[in-house]
C-alpha cells in the first residue's frame, strides 16, 4: 500500500463541481489560492518558486464517489457520444484519483500559520487536497512536433450575454463569461436543445443562465444560495 500526505488545499470560488473548467488554461482570469500549512514546512520550502510564471499542481480528486469500471469513456469534448480509451482522456475517473493541472503563479503570501500561493487559470474545486507542487520548466515543452490526438478537435464556445437588469462588477462579469463560454452543461442536455435554466455558484454568487443555440444568457445574479 502507498500512502500520501496532503501538503495543503485549494481555496477558490468553485464550491460545486458544476461550472468548473474542464481543463486548466480555459479561463485565464479565474483566481484561486493554494494554502500550505506551516506544520510540515516553512517559508524555505517555497523560496525561489516565485521566479516561475507557471507551476504544476498535483492533487486528489476528493469528490469522486466511484472508481472506474470501464476501459472506455465518452468525453464531453466529443459531445458525449463517442468513446475513447480511459488513458487517452483526462477523465477524473481513474484507477488512482490523481489530477494534474498547469496553472499561472501570480505571487506568494505569508502569514503566521499559512503559505498562500495565488494562482490563475485553474480547474480546481474549493477544498481540493494538494499532493505536490512543481515548477513548470523549459524541458516540459517538447522539442519535437506535438500531436494532441482527438483533443485537437475544435471546442465550440458560447457567446455570453447578460440580460437587462443583471448587474455585477466588471471583474465578476469577466470571470463568469470565461466560465460560461466553455458551456458547462452536461452533454445529454446539449443534445436536447431545451430551454432549461441552469444554476451555478461562483465566488459566493448564485448565477442563473440558459442557452439558446450558441448564445448563453445570464438571467440573474444574486448573493443568495439555493
Amino acid at each position: 500500500m502507498i500512502e500520501f500526505n496532503f501538503i495543503g488545499k485549494v481555496s477558490c470560488g468553485f464550491k460545486e463541481k458544476f461550472g468548473i473548467p474542464r481543463q486548466p488554461g480555459l479561463c485565464p482570469n479565474v483566481p484561486a489560492q493554494v494554502i500550505l500549512e506551516k506544520t510540515r514546512f516553512n517559508e524555505e520550502a517555497v523560496r525561489e518558486l516565485d521566479m516561475y510564471s507557471h507551476i504544476w499542481i498535483i492533487f486528489h480528486f476528493h469528490l469522486l464517489k466511484k472508481t472506474p469500471d470501464k476501459a472506455r469513456i465518452r468525453p464531453p469534448r466529443l459531445g458525449g457520444n463517442q468513446y475513447v480509451g480511459l488513458y487517452s482522456s483526462r477523465s477524473p475517473y481513474r484507477p488512482n484519483p490523481i489530477g494534474l493541472s498547469l496553472v499561472q503563479l501570480e505571487g506568494i503570501e505569508f502569514n503566521e500559520k499559512e503559505i498562500c500561493l495565488n494562482i490563475l487559470s485553474h480547474d480546481l474545486h474549493d477544498g481540493t487536497p494538494v499532493l505536490d507542487i512543481k515548477p513548470f520548466i523549459s524541458t516540459d515543452i517538447p522539442s519535437t512536433e506535438v500531436n494532441f490526438g482527438w483533443q485537437s478537435q475544435t471546442w465550440h464556445t458560447l457567446e455570453v450575454q447578460f440580460a437587462d437588469g443583471v448587474e455585477t462588477s466588471l471583474e465578476n462579469q469577466q470571470i463568469i463569461s470565461q466560465v460560461l463560454q466553455q458551456d458547462p452543461r452536461p452533454a445529454y442536455d446539449k443534445k436536447k436543445g431545451n430551454n432549461k435554466t441552469y444554476h451555478m455558484t461562483l465566488n459566493e454568487l448564485n448565477i442563473s443562465f440558459n442557452v439558446h443555440s450558441r448564445t448563453c444568457v445570464v438571467t440573474s445574479i444574486s448573493n443568495e444560495t439555493h
